[in-house]
């Protein structure tokens, strides 16, 4: 396998990041940079590379491109920002510049998101509570723990999260759309949030 590039766009950086390594860390080695950019042996190294920003200006958007170039099939995720000047410009140019193997994932329940992924030319998935998601969170249940029903492709598959915040739902849907580009199947993933 050649490098893989993931970049999460997220507010919810325990939750999503923490829930994708946990999934991907099963299968690959996995690397995570977070509000900085990863170094040059990151770049090279025969693993996954994780880099997740909670904010991306048009400056930082440009060196993501540049590496986003470099990577075979990247991933982008945009799930949540915290908002500041250029935000929103930055994802553009990011979305625009993947290349034709890349895919994008992107949160359906963020009216932003979901209006900044409109135009994109790659595969893409949608995650979210909303009906029309690809990867959609239902039944949700807090009893000193998370469960709720995943539902992908007609299927159903119960997810569990130790941790009772709906952020980690957010994150578990991450997991499993990023999971299921990579190789995984849904039991798996199912059973890798379980087990935490």
């Amino acid at each position: 396998m050649n490098n893989r590039i993931i970049i999460v766009i997220t507010n919810r950086k325990d939750a999503v990041l923490g829930s994708m390594e946990r999934v991907l860390g099963s299968k690959f080695i996995v690397k995570t940079v977070f509000n900085g950019m990863p170094a040059g042996e990151d770049l090279l190294a025969d693993n996954v590379l994780l880099v997740g920003f909670d904010s991306l200006d048009v400056s930082r958007a440009g060196e993501m491109i540049d590496i986003v170039k470099s990577s075979s099939a990247p991933i982008l995720v945009l799930d949540g920002f915290v908002e500041n000047e250029g935000i929103k410009e930055g994802i553009q140019e990011l979305v625009k510049a993947l290349p034709k193997d890349s895919n994008l994932i992107f949160n359906i329940d963020d009216k932003l998101i979901k209006e900044i992924s409109s135009n994109a030319k790659e595969s893409s998935f949608t995650f979210g509570f909303d009906d029309k998601a690809d990867f959609k969170a239902s039944d949700v249940n807090i009893n000193g723990g998370l469960n709720f029903k995943l539902n992908y492709n007609g299927k159903i598959m119960p997810m569990w999260q130790n941790n009772p915040d709906n952020d980690y739902a957010y994150g578990a849907l991450v997991a499993s759309c990023v999971g299921m580009i990579l190789g995984f199947n849904l039991v798996e993933i199912s059973e890798l949030l379980k087990s935490n």
